[in-house]
């Protein structure tokens, strides 16, 4: 609707997704401090990019159907989104899945010990997947 009456409307990059709910270290805040004078950063969203994000798309399949396997990453201090909000979601996918809740983290950081962190975890599933074993769902925490 408001993209017809005023598609003009754009919104401040920085309070529609506030760096500081995402990342929260000393380490991510010196990364921010560039970002922020970075001429090419993302000043700000439209109306339609928004629209498109919050737009419902039908499922190619449904998750009970699913049979590519999953791996759910969350970190737990997330203030963005929960890690509660994909319980559902998750319980419903029917094919191999792993859950991996990232203990005491928020949703992401720039520090190099929190990407080897979490491409472990990617690799790990990947060395699982491309073995040919299916075992169902597992679970890991960080």
């Amino acid at each position: 609707m408001l993209e017809k009456i005023a598609p003009w409307v754009q919104f401040d990059a920085e309070k529609a997704v506030p760096w500081e709910a995402i990342f929260s270290s000393e380490e991510d805040q010196a990364a921010y401090a560039l970002y922020r004078v970075d001429p090419l950063r993302i000043k700000r969203y439209n109306v339609h990019l928004a629209r498109d994000l919050f737009r419902r798309r039908p499922l190619p399949v449904s998750f009970e159907d699913c049979r590519t396997p999953v791996q759910l990453i969350t970190s737990e201090l997330n203030k963005i989104w929960p890690p509660h909000i994909n319980d559902r979601t998750f319980a419903r996918l029917g094919c191999e899945k792993e859950l991996v809740l990232l203990e005491g983290l928020d949703q992401w950081a720039v520090s190099r010990e929190f990407n080897d962190l979490y491409a472990g975890h990617v690799m790990r599933l990947f060395d699982k997947v491309g073995s040919g074993t299916r075992d169902g769902a597992t679970e890991a925490v960080a």
